[in-house]
């Protein structure tokens, strides 16, 4: 990993802690539990905490993906199951749901949502996809695939249209979730990643009860890491086998 690298995740670590200071000053909780727009309302997180955990993921994931050591995809796999388990708890989820989703799918789907989960508590701003400033709903998209390897338009419309359709059913984590006007990033257990509108900040919550459209971004890419070539599943084996 690059100097340059850690310097930078240090940079929007720090950004994001000032904002969420100057949100809670403002009145505005951003880290903690779960937080959620109304009363009784589902509950959705934007903590910081769970932001610097997805972050120091993404960089195990990065690691691994520079040195295809088995040990350092065991490192990964810690970090983003650590992730997974404070998202379940702080949305009230249960122990294992979002954990057994993410390892589910195929590395790039993995490191876009680690990518956009680390940007927990940044503030929505219109026409931006500046990570530790600010991001639209469609920057937040395209800055997490694009770090993963994945090129997508800057439009939302035009995300979810280039995407390979996906019945809800068939959804899985790291697909994209779009109703007219915003796009977001799929979890698993019928949550999401997103920039929800202005006054608001990057947060994980519940789908809407409305109705969606699904998209495989990453559809040329199949069961395999488009870095190596390799099968996840082959991976985890390798590793597991290391670890134990």
């Amino acid at each position: 990993m690059t100097r340059d690298h850690h310097h930078n995740s240090s940079i929007r670590r720090r950004a994001r802690r000032v904002i969420a200071s100057l949100a809670v000053i403002g009145g505005v909780a951003v880290t903690g539990a779960a937080v959620g727009d109304t009363a009784g309302a589902a509950p959705a997180t934007t903590s910081t905490v769970i932001a610097d955990a997805a972050d120091r993921a993404v960089t195990a994931l990065e690691r691994w993906r520079q040195t295809q050591n088995p040990a350092d995809y065991v490192w990964f796999v810690r970090h983003r199951d650590h992730v997974a388990s404070m998202t379940e708890s702080d949305i009230d989820l249960a122990s294992g749901t979002l954990r057994n989703e993410w390892a589910q799918v195929a590395i790039p789907k993995q490191h876009a949502l680690l990518n956009a989960v680390s940007q927990l508590g940044v503030p929505y701003r219109s026409l931006t996809s500046k990570p530790g400033v600010g991001f639209d709903c469609s920057g937040l998209t395209i800055w997490a695939f694009g770090e993963a390897g994945v090129s997508l338009p800057r439009i939302s419309r035009d995300q979810i249209n280039d995407a390979e359709g996906v019945d809800r059913d068939d959804a899985e984590a790291g697909d994209l979730v779009y109703y007219p006007g915003h796009v977001s990033i799929y979890l698993g257990a019928d949550t999401m990643v997103h920039s929800p509108n202005s006054g608001n900040h990057v947060e994980v919550r519940a789908l809407p009860d409305r109705s969606l459209r699904f998209g495989d971004a990453t559809p040329a890419i199949g069961p395999v890491d488009a870095a190596t070539g390799v099968a996840a599943d082959s991976l985890m084996d390798r590793a597991l086998a290391i670890s134990e």
